[in-house]
């Protein structure tokens, strides 16, 4: 994968009038909302980016509306499944396929990325749902996740929420969650989840997570 071309989001929640309340997103109507959503995706995604959408792509159930959305955005689209995907049922696998590669509740991928902590490759794990560990997070994995709309109080280790709450209504590239993950510590060796959890209650979160010296 050309990690120039990545990009990664979640929570977009198209057609959910519901959301501009629960969100307080900044739009006056979900029309708005939506429109607004399709053009910042298509302003930083190409259309031969590939973009890994973390679950709740759409709210609405038409089909109609749901397939003309995606067809407007840009790139190729791998859903990992989130709470909200109930639309997909309304939809062909034929509709489905003219936007979308792959869904999946579960994914794990390496990017070749020279800059990556052991110099070859970055590996991430991505989920609709947030992780207090996942696989390779000892060695700098990545955890991508959404589901929590920016309100999860707190983020260990190399894991970041990638919904649109928290990145301007925008996709986030892979070069800008390189430059977030780089100023974080991966979890350390033998790191204890109920001593985080109280670190994070005191205030001391950073404290706790931060690295052993090798």
């Amino acid at each position: 994968m050309k990690k120039d071309k990545l990009f990664f989001t979640a929570d977009l929640h198209f057609g959910h009038h519901n959301i501009l309340c629960y969100d307080s997103r900044p739009f006056l109507t979900i029309e708005e909302h939506d429109e607004v959503l399709i053009q910042n995706w298509n302003s930083v995604a190409p259309h031969d980016s590939k973009v890994f959408v973390l679950g709740d792509l759409f709210w609405s159930r038409n089909p109609d509306v749901n397939l003309g959305i995606l067809k407007r955005l840009n790139g190729r689209i791998i859903l990992v499944k989130g709470n909200h995907e109930k639309w997909l049922k309304k939809l062909t696998p034929q509709q489905i396929s003219l936007k979308i590669d792959k869904v999946v509740d579960y994914l794990e991928i390496k990017v070749q990325d020279p800059e990556a902590d052991n110099g070859r490759s970055q590996h991430i794990v991505m989920c609709h749902y947030a992780f207090l560990t996942w696989n390779r997070a000892l060695r700098g994995s990545w955890n991508l996740f959404g589901h929590s709309h920016g309100n999860l109080p707190i983020s260990i280790g190399k894991s970041l929420d990638v919904g649109i709450n928290s990145h301007s209504y925008y996709p986030i590239s892979y070069s800008q969650v390189r430059d977030i993950m780089s100023k974080r510590d991966k979890i350390a060796l033998g790191y204890n989840i109920s001593a985080l959890l109280k670190a994070y209650s005191k205030g001391e979160l950073e404290k706790a997570t931060r690295k052993e010296d090798e």
